[in-house]
Order: structure tokens, then C-alpha cells, then sequence
């Protein structure tokens, strides 16, 4: 498997769980250490994205 294959499964599975996060806060409420962890993998997934681009 190629870099652009890991990486696009890996934004395709942060969305996921973006979304489930999502919808999960509108039925049972904001948790904090939810959207701190979601915000920590919206960062490795921007760093990996800004990783990649440069590295091609």
C-alpha cells in the first residue's frame, strides 16, 4: 500500500468519526474529552495531509 492510500483511508476514517462525533453530541450533549480528542486527530490528520503534499 502506497502513502496516498494510508493517507486517504486514514482522512476517510477521520471523517467518520468526525461525523459520529457529531451526531453523537446532538443527542446525548457536548463531552469535552470527546472534542479534545477529535480536535487532537483533526491535527495529525491536517499535519499528515501537509506532510504528504510536500513530501510528493
Amino acid at each position: 500500500m502506497d502513502a496516498g492510500k494510508i493517507l486517504l483511508a486514514h482522512n476517510v476514517t477521520a471523517a467518520a468519526a468526525l461525523a459520529v462525533v457529531l451526531v453523537g453530541s446532538l443527542s446525548i450533549g457536548i463531552i469535552w474529552w470527546v472534542w479534545a480528542a477529535m480536535g487532537l486527530i483533526i491535527v495529525v490528520t491536517i499535519g499528515l495531509n501537509i506532510a504528504y503534499s510536500r513530501g510528493r
